[in-house]
């Protein structure tokens, strides 16, 4: 053999190979990936490549000689190639996105030059950006050129352009680029786009532009148009410009510049074609403008439009003056003429058509010329340029400016007709007067009465116009007026502008009323020395009426003529000429002025002589269009004097012994004169009436009248007003009711009636100031809104005193509104009275004596109120504590105070000292109780009851039979007996039962349960562990006994259809749930909206009902529908009832065209919600919508169906045999057939948690779905335990609970779970073994726990909580004869119930052979306690299933087709809640169901001394217990609070409470203040009036936005004043009106004295005051509000004392303040320290009272504040030490303190029998305790020390 030396294999690495080194035989480097070995020992040369290559130095030819030998062959990866470097063979780079290897050494200058020495490997690309000039690019480069994207595939060093190299490259993706708007001098490449005008044009051929677009480079991309522009020579067009030329639009067709579009000569491309033929208004013609066609000047008063091009007349001669006479280049359009002013000899240019007026001519330009001085109009100097167009006659032309001309405005008293008015002279104005005057209508005043006219009235003046020497009396203060009344008609007459009847110091005897006019102030000399006081009857007038008839008779017999401008036979005497200057009226007007007369003589013998008929006032404020009524009005006017004489004549020719003042006749025929004169010119009959009244009250006297009417902008100052003198009526009312006769002094003037515009305030009240009002039984300002249909009807008073003995003060009624300011009235029978909706704001006055202060009475009746319902469902569902004891952590129960109703889900916030709960709401109730309301006693007692027991501590021990009370407890045996127990902490927290036994002396108690009255407890969760011995940690509490009655039991038969009488069939299963049904082509009611062009159509919708929603789809949206729009489609025609299910359809929006198609809906409705849907083996099946009325219908295949589940509103039936085959239906009346993944023996189905689950039997597979029609398989795992029976469980039932899908085993006791029903986990051995046999055959969930019933042995199951991890307890179904177990087929949940049904399975029973039929039935509330249910009718019962429409069950049965309908429930749980031995609330652990009528709730307690009576409410959706996924840990009773959210209500019915809560509001929200009634809240104060609603008062208000209704409308929340009581049952839904109108009074720095001290006789005053004088007053009458009205003040008394209405006030003397609880949120109140409070209207005072060691002040109305308290105890526990000690103190069981200080249990000592002193019981400290100190005195065995000092 051969033998090596192995030294001699050697190799050196070298590493990468370098040049200039040194190598020696075998060196081994790496050169690009590869390995070679050094053959030659050399020095390495520059480039390997030459050494590789090396020849024999000197061989010719050369001989190979290399130096290095390939070793291993191989590539290096580089990266990206690079130039200037080393490359060799091998070497692998990166170039432009290509791989390439390295076939040839070499060192690398441009990769485009070295590409030979490159082989491509992969092919690639890679983005270089834009392409740039001199740049080399690889292969797969890619670049962006004019927008398109270039792939390189020949290597090369780019060009100038990218098209100088177009063989190397290749399009990528085609693009564009957009250069925008063409440029000269620019560089444009192929492709690219620009914007030249209008167009887009793509470039040709790269090139640089010139100064101007050469269309022959480019190709049109998007033809275009440019914006309109004014052509201009200067400017390039391009293709697609649009330019105006002239008036005409032109299109450019070619690039152009400098040419016209209207030069066709240019050559022979066409440029411009016109495209609108239209005009361009240029304004004035002008001689230096350039016309284009379609130009449009005016030219004077013509319109002309150039048909040419004409140039300006510098360069040409086509524009001269009269060039518009050419009609080849101008078009006259319009003829007219332009009124230019007066003419002006001033080098003027007029034109053709203009019009000028000249010394009142009116003259046309004929020809255009520049006016002279010697052309003027008229011919001057023989220039006929100028034609007369129309001319005055006489003198009164307008001649110079200023001047005006004027027609039946007379200035000089001449006739009417035109005339001429003079300008006035310096700081004068012209005024107008009214057409009542006899004055001139034209005047000049000065300029300085223009702000203010003042008239003036002095106790020496007259009451007539003129005064000597022809001057205008009252507008010069030397001759004044002698009454306000006068002057005021003065001013209304003659004055349009603001206007001062300035009234000199005096007293004034006035004939009221007195009408201030618009813009008029009455004002008095400053300190109210002027007086106005209403006059007596005047003397002269007593039996003056029938000369007053005479005269007016004798008027209206000559009336006629002086109408008609004929003579007149006047009486002998009357010496003043008839007046005839006027132009005649007509006959009719005097049949007008009788009728006048007639109203006259009417009033006056209504008035004055006791007539029966008063006419009616009827007027207008529209001037009349009638020129006779004119005419009359001013032959009146001018013929009043002479009417004047002949009235004197006439009384002196037929009464010549009548003795009369001549001036008091002129007097009273210029008051009728003027007010027929007023009534001529503006139709009716209210002024006339008005002087009829001026002389009634001149005869009877205006005591009783109103004195002050006031309009708009008037006013009344520095006066004292006397005179109106009336009585209080009716005598014998009550004294609020009764009302002063007289009128009253300043009230709103009623005018002609309510629609009197000319009377409404309308722009400021009426200000009265500085005035005193005195009088008796009247009223000093009355603000009547009813007298004014419009305006403010509002009055505003300062510094205005009423010293009114029984009158008012102020009365604003019927929605009036007065401003009181330092307002103060004395002796007033109301101070201030609003009534009827009126609204006084008042501060700084008073009332002072009197009956009454300020007083508010009512609304407003005309008012519109706000309507609303009464929402008591905007709250959740309340739990009142968190069952959690105080010990045990955990949480066994909610305790509601209100179950809610209406919920469908449901989740709970739980906020506590624990952490980790987490509950789901899955149970919930229909007919069961969510409320235990408390209700008034029809005796008035105590709402609650009294004295009720209600005792609480520690136990000594107990066991689960008894419980050993505390040793302390005082009670005798019967006491407690019958009580209920519960416990509430510690040991055995939440069992309960009541008391059987108790032995006083032993404090032994006997228990039984309160649910079935057998021995031992109950547990608040259902067949929850009992403690086996309770510890003295256990609290108990011992209550009343609250016994629920049962809901009914009731079976009723129901027939299932049959089409084969003669085979029975076999029915399965049932199920109950909502559907899904589609409704097409409902069409709608036509709209209301308008349409243009077009016809109105009906919209087509399709409805889907899906449960009882309903959803809608436009099908056609239709034509001419509005917002708003709405069809109502019945019930019926959706598969409902109506109106139940009726469906509406609201336009929501519309289209924005002229369609007005519908474009959204919104949809109101609740579907019918469900159906029962039953199947039977084969293919048979019947569906009903009630239970009761069954259609046959079948299968989509045939099975031997087996079991149902519902879910959504799908149906999914399945069978009982080896199939993959399974049955849905979405609408109840129609199945689907459809396929499982494989066959499989199938067993349940169950639906929850979205999802349809099926388990088999005698095999693992799991099939699932969301849908019910497609479906998925999993597995369960197979089994693990040593029941080798089977490969696979028996699975027989699933269902879902605790957030787990559930299957139990009836093969085992083997449990399957899965938290999605996809992966499962078995659970072996969890299961019961009944009987010794695995036969649990059905699963249901419910009320928190699982329960199973065994198919042969009589027994359920049940499981509370985790079903893998807790106990499943056993319990017993009932049977027939105690002792022989029934078949039990089916058990499910629903409402409360377990409800299970079964056969006999042909057992033996009591002796007798069965086949299978029975009556029995099996109900329980918890799968705990069973009640055998007889069913009436017997049948092997094979389904049990439960439906919500009803609230019934189905019960199916194998043979035969009668099915059950049977109502069950559970019964319900509720506990009180006591405090102070009364009744506060209920608290529900239960709130059962199937109530069809109301239970009855029924207390039994050994001490109570009143019942309480119990409203038992009962609803649907209702809250049950939460299951308790997890019931959490570190919680306690007393610290935790639970919120529920969902989407149902509590209905919480107001119970002496201050809040309401509405719903419907619509428009704004009411203020606080506003008045409340609630349709039957009556008033308790009326009792026997049954139409008198209680009335309430917004405080304040809660805006709680919008109610969700879908109506637009908003809920709030009030809280009111009175409160609501509990015997108003206020339900919801009742109606609410709303009214902010009401009566008001609201008063600021307010006071009131001596109030019901009574009128002026009666208070005496100032002997009122003498010393030792008694007098009554009446402080409540300082306010007083009644139906509605209200009264918000501050007031501070003469005594200093403060109040802010009823709600707050502060003794001065004594500091006790007073606060109303019922506007005042007291909540949270710990501490007052004001001296003393007053809480609210109980009288209940709380003072500071030192140490008072006796309770000496303590009563049921004084309560002992703490200070008082603690000393009360330091009395007695330490006689009189300042802290509180005690030798010794018991505490429940725990005895604390005495000779030795020890902690010691009470039951030591051998207190219970057989128990050891010191040993019997322990004391439990459930907190840390601190031990410390020397003293502390810890001591026993060691073990235990160490146990005890552990920290832990």
């Amino acid at each position: 053999m051969s033998e090596f030396k192995l030294e001699r294999f050697k190799y050196n690495w070298k590493g990468v190979w370098s040049n200039g080194t040194a190598y020696n035989r075998d060196d081994v480097v790496n050169v690009g990936g590869k390995t070679y070995v050094c053959l030659i020992t050399h020095t390495s040369s520059a480039d390997f490549n030459t050494d590789l290559d090396a020849t024999v130095p000197g061989s010719d030819p050369p001989i190979a000689q290399p130096k290095w030998v390939l070793q291993t062959d191989g590539r290096k990866w580089i990266g990206t190639w690079t130039t200037g470097t080393q490359y060799q063979e091998g070497d692998i780079v990166t170039y432009d996105g290509t791989i390439h290897f390295c076939n040839n050494g070499h060192l690398s200058t441009t990769f485009h030059a070295n590409a030979s020495d490159w082989t491509i490997i992969a092919k690639g690309t890679q983005f270089q950006t834009d392409w740039t000039t001199a740049t080399g690019y690889g292969v797969g480069a890619i670049v962006k050129y004019n927008g398109i994207l270039y792939k390189c595939i020949t290597a090369h060093t780019s060009q100038t352009y990218l098209e100088d190299d177009n063989a190397s490259w290749q399009v990528f993706h085609d693009g564009i680029y957009f250069a925008g708007n063409w440029m000269s001098a620019a560089t444009y490449r192929k492709n690219d786009l620009v914007k030249f005008g209008g167009s887009i044009f793509r470039v040709k051929a790269t090139h640089i532009t010139t100064a101007q677009f050469d269309q022959n480079l480019y190709d049109i991309e998007l033809p275009g148009f440019n914006e309109v522009q004014i052509w201009n020579a200067g400017t390039d067009y391009a293709t697609g410009d649009i330019v105006r030329y002239g008036g005409d639009l032109y299109y450019v067709t070619n690039p152009i510049r400098g040419i016209e579009p209207t030069n066709t000569g240019f050559d022979s491309v066409v440029y411009f074609i016109r495209m609108l033929y239209s005009y361009n208004f240029r304004g004035d013609w002008d001689i230096d403008q350039d016309y284009a066609p379609g130009d449009l000047v005016r030219r004077g008063g013509e319109l002309y439009k150039s048909l040419v091009t004409i140039k300006r007349s510098e360069d040409s001669s086509d524009a001269v003056l009269t060039d518009y006479s050419d009609t080849t280049k101008w078009e006259l359009v319009v003829p007219g003429d332009k009124f230019v002013n007066n003419w002006n000899y001033a080098s003027i240019s007029y034109s053709k058509g203009d019009v000028v007026t000249y010394y009142g001519m009116l003259y046309e330009c004929t020809y255009p010329h520049t006016s002279a001085a010697n052309n003027f109009p008229g011919n001057g100097s023989g220039y006929p340029w100028w034609s007369l167009v129309a001319m005055t006659t006489g003198s009164f032309g307008m001649n110079y400016p200023g001047d005006l001309l004027t027609y039946d405005k007379l200035i000089d008293g001449s006739s009417m007709g035109p005339t001429n008015v003079p300008i006035g002279t310096n700081n004068q104005v012209l005024s107008i007067r009214n057409e009542l005057t006899t004055d001139p209508d034209l005047y000049y005043r000065d300029l300085f009465s223009t702000e203010v006219t003042v008239v003036y009235v002095s106790t020496n003046g007259v009451d007539d116009y003129t005064a000597t020497g022809g001057i205008t009396r009252g507008i010069d203060m030397r001759y004044p007026f002698k009454t306000i009344r006068f002057a005021c008609q003065y001013v209304e007459d003659n004055i349009t502008g603001p206007a001062k009847v300035a009234v000199s110091t005096g007293r004034y005897t006035e004939t009221c009323p007195i009408v201030v006019p618009e813009y008029t102030v009455v004002m008095g000399d400053e300190l109210r020395s002027v007086t106005i006081i209403a006059n007596s009857p005047v003397a002269e007038y007593t039996g003056d009426t029938t000369t007053t008839f005479s005269y007016l008779t004798r008027f209206t017999d000559i009336i006629n003529d002086l109408f008609l401008n004929q003579d007149i036979t006047v009486t002998p005497g009357n010496t003043v000429a008839q007046d005839k200057t006027h132009s005649a009226s007509t006959s009719d007007l005097s049949t007008i002025f009788s009728a006048l007369v007639s109203d006259i003589t009417e009033y006056l013998s209504y008035k004055i002589l006791g007539g029966s008929t008063e006419p009616i006032v009827t007027g207008t404020n529209t001037l009349t269009s009638e020129i006779a009524r004119i005419r009359a009005s001013e032959i009146l006017r001018a013929n009043t004097k002479f009417l004047q004489a002949e009235a004197i004549a006439y009384i002196k020719s037929t009464s010549p012994t009548y003795v009369f003042t001549e001036s008091r006749i002129e007097a009273d025929v210029n008051q009728f004169i003027r007010g027929i004169r007023y009534d001529l010119r503006y139709p009716g009959n209210y002024a006339t009436v008005q002087a009829a009244r001026y002389y009634v009250n001149q005869t009877n006297g205006s005591q009783l009248e109103d004195m002050f009417y006031f309009r708009d902008i008037t006013g009344l100052r520095n006066c004292t007003l006397e005179g109106l003198a009336g009585t209080l009526s009716p005598p014998g009312t009550s004294l609020i009711l009764q009302r002063p006769t007289g009128g009253s002094f300043c009230s709103l003037d009623p005018g002609w009636g309510p629609d009197d515009d000319r009377t409404w305030i309308k722009t400021r009240s009426p200000y009265l100031q500085g005035v005193t009002n005195i009088g008796t039984g009247c009223t000093g300002k009355k603000v009547d809104g009813k007298l004014h249909n419009g305006g403010n009807k509002s009055m505003v008073s300062n510094d205005f005193t009423q010293v009114l003995s029984d009158g008012i003060g102020a009365h604003i009624t019927n929605n009036g509104r007065a401003e009181l300011v330092s307002v103060f009235t004395y002796y007033c029978h109301l101070g201030y009275l609003a009534d009827a909706g009126g609204a006084i704001r008042a501060t700084n006055g008073n009332n002072s004596y009197g009956n009454y202060g300020s007083v508010a009475i009512g609304i407003d009746a005309t008012e519109t109120p706000k309507t609303a319902t009464v929402d008591n469902r905007n709250n959740e569902a309340e739990i009142a504590y968190a069952f959690a004891g105080e010990v045990t952590d955990k949480i066994l129960a909610f305790e509601y105070k209100h179950c809610g109703e209406q919920y469908t889900t449901a989740s709970s916030t739980v906020v506590g000292s624990g952490n980790f709960v987490n509950t789901s709401f899955d149970d919930i109730r229909d007919n069961a109780v969510f409320e235990a309301r408390l209700i008034q006693p029809a005796d008035s007692s105590n709402i609650g009851g009294a004295n009720y027991t209600n005792v609480g501590n520690n136990a000594q021990t107990g066991n689960t039979l008894t419980i050993t009370l505390a040793s302390n407890d005082s009670a005798v045996t019967a006491d407690y007996i019958g009580q209920l127990i519960v416990l509430t902490s510690g040991v055995g927290t939440g069992q309960y039962g009541y008391i059987q036994a108790y032995n006083d002396s032993t404090k032994l108690a006997t228990i039984y349960k309160h649910s079935d009255d057998t021995p031992g407890w109950d547990h608040i969760i259902p067949g929850f562990e009992i403690a086996p011995a309770l510890q003295t940690n256990t609290q108990y509490r011992i209550q009343p006994r609250i016994t629920i009655s049962e809901p009914p039991f009731t079976v009723n038969t129901r027939t299932l259809p049959n089409s084969m009488p003669t085979s029975p069939k076999e029915w399965s299963d049932a199920a109950w749930g909502e559907t899904r049904e589609q409704y097409d082509n409902i069409v709608l009611n036509s709209g209301t909206g308008t349409t243009i062009d077009t016809s109105p159509a009906p919209a087509v919708i399709r409805i889907i009902k899906t449960g009882a929603t309903y959803t809608a789809v436009l099908q056609s949206t239709g034509i001419g529908y509005a917002v708003g729009d709405s069809t109502t489609i019945a019930g019926t025609a959706l598969g409902g009832t109506s109106p139940a299910n009726d469906c509406t359809i609201r336009v929501a929006s519309t289209s924005d065209d002229s369609t007005n198609s519908i474009v959204t809906v919104s949809v109101q409705g609740t579907g019918f919600a469900g159906r029962w849907l039953a199947v039977a083996e084969g293919n048979y099946s019947a569906y009903s919508d009630d239970g009761t009325a069954w259609s046959e219908i079948f299968t989509a295949s045939t099975q031997s169906w087996k079991s149902m589940a519902h879910g959504g509103t799908t149906f999914v039936a399945i069978s009982n045999t080896v199939t993959d085959v399974v049955n849905y239906s979405r609408t109840g009346k129609t199945w689907v057939v459809t396929t499982l993944p494989s066959s499989a023996p199938l067993k349940d189905i169950h639906y929850a948690n979205g999802k349809f689950v099926i388990v088999c039997e005698d095999d693992n597979r799991v099939f699932y779905s969301t849908n019910g029609s497609t479906w998925s398989q999993t597995s369960i795992p197979a089994s693990t335990s040593d029941d080798l029976s089977s490969s696979s469980k028996q699975w027989q039932g699933v269902t879902y609970g605790y957030g787990k899908w559930v299957a139990i085993s009836g093969s085992d006791r083997a449990i399957a779970t899965s938290t999605d029903a996809i992966t499962w986990t078995v659970t072996e051995d969890k299961l019961p073994l009944p009987g010794g046999a695995y036969d649990w055959c059905n699963l249901t969930f419910g009320n928190g726990r699982f329960v199973a019933v065994s198919k042969n042995t009589g027994q359920a199951t049940y499981c509370i909580g985790d079903p893998t991890t807790e106990t499943w307890q056993t319990s017993n179904l009932p049977n027939l004869d105690d002792s022989t177990h029934m078949n039990w087929n089916r058990v499910r949940y629903a409402n409360g119930v377990f409800f299970a049904v079964c056969d006999t399975g042909n057992r033996v029973i009591s002796g007798d052979a069965t086949t299978g039929p029975t009556t029995l039935a099996a109900t329980s509330p918890d799968g705990y306690t069973w009640t055998s249910r007889n069913l009436t009718y017997s049948n092997k019962f094979s389904s049990c299933a439960y439906g919500k429409y009803n609230k019934s069950w189905l019960l199916l049965a194998k043979g035969g087709n009668t099915a059950l309908t049977v109502n069950a429930g559970s019964k319900a749980k509720i506990v009180p809640n006591i405090s102070s031995g009364v009744i506060g609330y209920f608290k529900i652990w239960d709130p059962g169901s199937g109530y069809t009528s109301t239970p009855t709730l029924t207390i039994f307690d050994n001490k109570g001394t009143t019942d309480a009576q119990v409203e038992m409410r009962v609803g649907d959706g209702v809250l049950a217990q939460p299951t308790f996924v997890n019931r959490g840990i570190g919680y306690r009773t007393s610290t935790t609070t639970v919120t529920i959210t969902g989407d149902g209500y509590a209905d919480k019915i107001p119970s002496n409470s201050t809040d309401l809560t509405i719903q419907g509001l619509s428009g704004a929200y009411p203020g606080p203040g506003a008045q409340i009634s609630i349709t039957g809240v009556m008033n308790t104060d009326t009792e026997d009036d049954l139409t008198d609603l209680r009335q309430f008062v917004a405080v304040k208000i809660t805006e709680l936005g919008d109610d969700g209704t879908g109506n637009g409308t908003k809920r709030a929340k009030f809280r009111i004043s009175p409160k609501l009581e509990n015997t108003d049952n206020l339900a919801h839904g009742t109606a609410v009106s709303i009214r902010e109108q009401y009566s008001q009074c609201r008063i600021s720095g307010h006071d009131y004295l001596d109030i019901g001290s009574g009128n002026f006789t009666q208070t005496n005053y100032p002997g009122l005051y003498v010393a030792g004088q008694v007098f009554d007053v009446y402080p409540e009458n300082e306010t007083y509000e009644t139906d509605g009205g209200r009264v918000f003040y501050t007031s501070t008394d003469q005594d200093g004392n403060f109040r802010a209405g009823e709600l707050f006030s502060v003794e001065q003397g004594t500091g006790i303040v007073t606060i109303s609880a019922d506007f005042f949120d007291l909540d949270g109140l710990s501490e007052l320290a004001l001296g003393g409070v007053r809480l609210g209207g109980s009288g209940t005072v709380v003072r500071e009272f030192s140490t008072d060691p006796l309770f000496l002040e303590d009563s049921n109305n004084i309560v002992p504040t703490q200070k008082a308290v603690v000393t009360f105890l330091a009395t007695r526990l330490s006689e009189g030490g300042s802290e509180i000690e005690t030798n010794d103190l018991t505490a429940g069981l725990v005895k604390v303190g005495g000779e030795n200080n020890i902690i010691a249990h009470t039951g030591d000592g051998g207190a219970v029998s057989g128990t050891v002193p010191g040993t019997a019981f322990e004391i439990v400290f459930p907190r840390t305790t601190d031990f410390s100190g020397a003293s502390a005195g810890i001591h026993g065995m060691p073990l235990a020390m160490r146990l005890f000092l552990k920290e832990d």
